[in-house]
């Protein structure tokens, strides 16, 4: 069974996952010129890399539906919002956000309990949101010492 697909430097507009297999784990479509993307029937992807795309906004539902996710990489699109519905993502170790319109997040990021690394670099958060995404994230980590955080603003 297929596990991972690199389609990185493509001219790829649109993508989907429906026919690829259930058995996916990573799926990596880097510097493309995405414009959509629809993740169905992928229920082991544990690592997607979208960076370096034209993304204004994803299929939070079906994103939120990939328990399995470790990675999510959506650095250099053009998202100016993403949804809470990330916040379900229990397994979810890696978040990059960088380099994004994003002038905030959705609060409830304690819930990613597993997360270690969140760069929302290069993004139009200003001072107050990166105090308040730090806020709840030190409140997670009094929770939890043993997983220390990686958080680069």
């Amino acid at each position: 069974a297929l596990r991972g697909i690199y389609l990185d430097n493509n001219r790829l507009k649109n993508f989907s996952t429906k026919i690829l297999g259930n058995q996916l784990r990573q799926l990596t479509l880097d510097s493309n010129q995405l414009e959509e993307i629809s993740l169905e029937n992928v229920p082991k992807l544990n690592s997607l890399y979208l960076s370096d795309n034209h993304l204004k906004d994803l299929p939070w539902t079906q994103l939120s539906s990939l328990t399995d996710l470790v990675e999510l990489d959506l650095d250099a699109n053009s998202l100016e919002n993403i949804s809470s519905e990330l916040w379900t993502l229990k397994n979810l170790k890696h978040l990059s956000l960088k380099y994004n319109n994003l002038s905030s997040i959705p609060p409830g990021i304690k819930a990613l309990e597993n997360l270690s690394y969140l760069d929302v670099s290069h993004s139009e958060m200003n001072e107050d949101e990166i105090l308040r995404i730090e806020s709840e994230l030190s409140e997670r980590e009094r929770e939890d010492e043993c997983n220390p955080m990686i958080f680069k603003y």
